[in-house]
C-alpha cells in the first residue's frame, strides 16, 4: 500500500519572513529592559538619600489603587499564610492588636470586623488619612514608623506614645520592616515592636526572588540583598538565614517561620519578646 506523502508546509514569503525578523530583533528591548531595571535598582539603592526615598514612597504609595481602600482595586482579604499563622497563634477577639506598617489598613480593617480592638500607625499621610476614613472610628490610627517607637503622632498632630506590653498580639504589617532601611534599624524596629506586645508577633519580609538577577553590575555596585521597584521603593530581601539572624538580633523568640517557595507564600515568621529583649 502507498502511503500518501504530507503536502510540504508552506515556504513563507519575503515579508513574513522580515516581520519574523523583526519580531526576534525586539528581544534587545527586553533585554535592554531588564538591563536598565537592574541598573536603576543598584543606582537608588547605592545613592539615593533617605529624604529622596521617603518623597518617593509618599508618592507612589499615597497615589496607588491598591492601598486606598475606597477603590476596587484594594486587596480586601488575607494571604493564605496569613490567615493560618493567625487562626495558629493569635488570641480570640476581642483582644488588643498593634498593626505597624499598616498602609491602607487592609489587616487592621480586617481585624477590627473580626471584633478585634486595633490600633495601627503607618508613616504615608495619604494612606493613613484614607485609612482612617474608611475605618469609621474602629480602629485608633497614628501616623508613625518603626525607627521613632513608641512615639506616634495623632491625626490632628499631637504627639503620643504606645505604652509598653499593652498588647495581645501584633503584626508588622505585610513586608514593611523590609522597608526600614539599615540592618541596625531593622534589628531595632523588630525590638520596639515586640516591647510593646505580650503575646505572638507576625513579620513578614520580601523574598529573594525579588532581587535582580546577579551580573557585571554587581562588580561595582553592591546592594547586599537591597532592591528598588516602581512598585515598592526601596526593600531589604531575605532567605531563611537572614531571616532568622534579623529575629535573632532583635532578641526575640521565634515560635514559627516559613520561607517555603509556595504560591502565595512570603517569607514571615510569629515571634515573640523575650524576658529582658
Amino acid at each position: 500500500m502507498t502511503v500518501a506523502k504530507p503536502p510540504a508546509a508552506p515556504k513563507p514569503s519575503a515579508a513574513s519572513r522580515a516581520v519574523a525578523r523583526a519580531l526576534r530583533a525586539s528581544l534587545l528591548v527586553d533585554r535592554a529592559a531588564v538591563w536598565f531595571d537592574r541598573l536603576r535598582s543598584k543606582l537608588v539603592v547605592t545613592l539615593a538619600s533617605d529624604a529622596v526615598l521617603d518623597a518617593y514612597n509618599a508618592i507612589a504609595y499615597g497615589s496607588s489603587a491598591s492601598y486606598n481602600p475606597e477603590t476596587d482595586a484594594f486587596r480586601r482579604d488575607w494571604f493564605p499564610w496569613e490567615r493560618s499563622a493567625l487562626d495558629a497563634w493569635f488570641p480570640a477577639a476581642p483582644a488588643r492588636v498593634l498593626v505597624g506598617g499598616a498602609g491602607g489598613g487592609r489587616e487592621a480593617l480586617l481585624l477590627a470586623q473580626a471584633g478585634y480592638e486595633v490600633t495601627a500607625f503607618e508613616p504615608v499621610l495619604p494612606l493613613v488619612r484614607a485609612f482612617a476614613d474608611a475605618a469609621r472610628g474602629t480602629c485608633q490610627v497614628f501616623v508613625g514608623r518603626y525607627e521613632t517607637l513608641p512615639a506616634v503622632i495623632r491625626l490632628d498632630g499631637t504627639a503620643a506614645e504606645l505604652a509598653g506590653d499593652s498588647f495581645d498580639a501584633g503584626i508588622m504589617g505585610w513586608g514593611s520592616v523590609a522597608h526600614v532601611r539599615r540592618d541596625e534599624a531593622r534589628v531595632e524596629a523588630v525590638r520596639a515592636f515586640a516591647r510593646l506586645v505580650r503575646g505572638p508577633v507576625l513579620v513578614s519580609v520580601y523574598p529573594e526572588l525579588w532581587r535582580p538577577g546577579k551580573g557585571r553590575l554587581d562588580r561595582w555596585l553592591s546592594t547586599d540583598g537591597a532592591v528598588f521597584s516602581p512598585g515598592l521603593g526601596r526593600v531589604q530581601t531575605y532567605d531563611e538565614a537572614r531571616l532568622r539572624d534579623l529575629l535573632e538580633r532583635a532578641g526575640v523568640e521565634i515560635l514559627a517561620i516559613d520561607t517555603s517557595s509556595r504560591i502565595d507564600n512570603w517569607p514571615h515568621a510569629v515571634v515573640r519578646a523575650s524576658t529582658g529583649s
